[in-house]
Protein backbone atom coordinates (compact mmCIF):
# COMPACT_ATOMS: atom_id res chain seq x y z
CA UNK A 1 0.00 0.00 0.00
CA UNK A 2 1.30 3.36 -0.83
CA UNK A 3 1.45 5.83 1.86
CA UNK A 4 0.95 9.85 1.80
CA UNK A 5 4.51 10.04 2.23
CA UNK A 6 5.39 7.93 -0.57
CA UNK A 7 3.15 9.89 -2.83
CA UNK A 8 4.60 13.00 -2.08
CA UNK A 9 7.92 11.77 -2.75
CA UNK A 10 7.79 10.83 -6.34
CA UNK A 11 5.87 13.85 -6.98
CA UNK A 12 8.96 15.79 -5.50
CA UNK A 13 10.89 13.77 -7.61
CA UNK A 14 9.09 14.18 -10.83
CA UNK A 15 8.70 18.17 -10.02
CA UNK A 16 12.40 18.59 -9.89
CA UNK A 17 13.05 17.45 -13.54
CA UNK A 18 10.20 20.18 -14.67
CA UNK A 19 11.48 23.07 -16.72
CA UNK A 20 9.76 26.49 -15.51
CA UNK A 21 7.24 26.43 -18.28
CA UNK A 22 6.34 22.42 -16.91
CA UNK A 23 6.24 24.24 -13.78
CA UNK A 24 4.07 27.05 -14.25
CA UNK A 25 1.60 24.62 -15.74
CA UNK A 26 1.65 22.26 -12.65
CA UNK A 27 1.38 25.52 -10.53
CA UNK A 28 -2.02 26.23 -12.93
CA UNK A 29 -3.23 22.64 -12.55
CA UNK A 30 -3.07 22.31 -8.76
CA UNK A 31 -5.04 25.78 -8.36
CA UNK A 32 -7.83 24.11 -10.46
CA UNK A 33 -7.67 21.05 -8.64
CA UNK A 34 -7.36 23.24 -5.16
CA UNK A 35 -10.46 25.89 -6.24
CA UNK A 36 -13.16 22.88 -7.70
CA UNK A 37 -12.59 21.34 -4.55
CA UNK A 38 -13.17 24.23 -2.11
CA UNK A 39 -16.54 24.52 -4.76
CA UNK A 40 -17.66 20.95 -4.88
CA UNK A 41 -18.63 21.15 -1.50
CA UNK A 42 -22.92 21.11 -0.65
CA UNK A 43 -23.12 23.89 -2.82
CA UNK A 44 -22.89 21.67 -5.96
CA UNK A 45 -26.21 20.02 -5.30
CA UNK A 46 -27.56 22.95 -4.36
CA UNK A 47 -25.91 25.13 -7.64
CA UNK A 48 -27.51 21.76 -9.41
CA UNK A 49 -31.17 22.97 -8.62
CA UNK A 50 -31.25 26.52 -8.72
CA UNK A 51 -29.99 25.92 -12.42
CA UNK A 52 -31.79 28.36 -14.90
CA UNK A 53 -33.88 25.67 -17.60
CA UNK A 54 -34.22 27.45 -20.71
CA UNK A 55 -38.01 28.42 -22.08
CA UNK A 56 -39.52 27.70 -18.57
CA UNK A 57 -41.42 30.78 -18.70
CA UNK A 58 -42.56 30.60 -22.47
CA UNK A 59 -46.44 30.76 -23.27
CA UNK A 60 -47.18 31.84 -19.65
CA UNK A 61 -47.92 35.57 -20.67
CA UNK A 62 -48.40 37.63 -23.76
CA UNK A 63 -47.84 40.91 -24.14
CA UNK A 64 -50.30 43.72 -25.65
CA UNK A 65 -48.90 44.83 -28.73
CA UNK A 66 -50.15 47.47 -31.27
CA UNK A 67 -51.45 46.53 -34.76
CA UNK A 68 -49.18 48.98 -35.87
CA UNK A 69 -45.80 47.52 -34.03
CA UNK A 70 -43.68 47.41 -37.45
CA UNK A 71 -44.54 50.21 -38.73
CA UNK A 72 -41.85 52.52 -39.16
CA UNK A 73 -41.77 55.78 -36.22
CA UNK A 74 -42.50 58.89 -37.31
CA UNK A 75 -39.56 60.11 -35.21
CA UNK A 76 -36.88 58.24 -37.09
CA UNK A 77 -38.27 59.30 -40.28
CA UNK A 78 -35.52 61.80 -40.71
CA UNK A 79 -33.07 58.55 -40.46
CA UNK A 80 -34.56 56.51 -43.46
Amino acid sequence: MTTVTDIRQEVLQEINKLSAPQLTEVLQFIDKINFSDHKNGDQTVEKQENKRRIGILKGTFNLPLPDDFDAPLEDLAGYM
